[in-house]
């Protein structure tokens, strides 16, 4: 065990306690299967108040405003500098929805609670897994979901990302090739972010509502 800092240029004052294991297997023992649970919760904190663009910080959250689990926060077996393809299932509260990298392959709520299932087959740096009471949207962008994930209902905002997200996946595919995710989401964040991820953006409430964004940083 030891206490070890967030490679992170905005989390440089954040250290959680990890556990360190070392694993040996002989030749021949085939997958590995580890099990393990516990508590995330890191408050979301002030950073850079003596800039005049603070912004606020979390490497992991579960709480009852929504989840956010990124690499930051150790939630999943790390292995250094390696990349990792995934298959990740999810079962959360009925009204819940979650959000990750890749393509969702599963939206079952028949048994009262949602499990959902998103499949990774690109090579990630590190895995995601974004949940709250989403309010979802979706429309086909040729090949690629467009979708939109919202913590209140608002059609028309859904849909001028949903048809922005379209128009930049075709301008961009004229430029660079084909697009190489299954989707692209908008989810809103409970706290103020811009972050990117691979195949979604994470942006705060007040952001996503700011008319000039759509044509700028999204």
């Amino acid at each position: 065990a030891g206490e070890f800092f967030i490679n992170n240029p905005h989390l440089q004052q954040v250290s959680i306690q990890l556990e360190l294991y070392e694993l040996k297997l002989t030749p021949g023992t085939g997958a590995l299967t580890l099990r393990y649970g516990g508590e995330v919760f890191h408050p979301v904190t002030e950073y850079g108040e003596e800039y005049a663009r603070s912004f606020s910080v979390s490497p992991g959250i579960i709480s009852s405003e929504g989840i956010y689990l990124s690499g930051s926060s150790f939630w999943y077996p790390y292995f250094v500098d390696e990349l990792v393809t995934f298959r990740m299932d999810v079962t959360l509260p009925s009204g819940w929805a979650s959000v990750s990298q890749g393509a969702r392959r599963k939206h079952d709520t028949s048994t009262g609670n949602q499990f959902d299932t998103w499949i990774m087959d690109e090579p990630q740096e590190e895995m995601y897994l974004i949940s709250a009471e989403f309010i979802e949207y979706g429309q086909a962008a040729g090949a690629v979901e467009a979708m939109a994930f919202l913590r209140q209902p608002d059609s028309p905002l859904a849909q001028k990302y949903l048809d922005t997200t379209a128009q930049y996946l075709e301008m961009y595919r004229k430029l660079l090739g084909p697009y190489p995710y299954k989707k692209f989401a908008l989810v809103e964040n409970f706290w103020e972010t811009g972050y990117g991820m691979p195949s979604f953006t994470l942006l705060g409430p007040r952001v996503i509502r700011f008319p000039f964004i759509l044509h700028s940083s999204y």
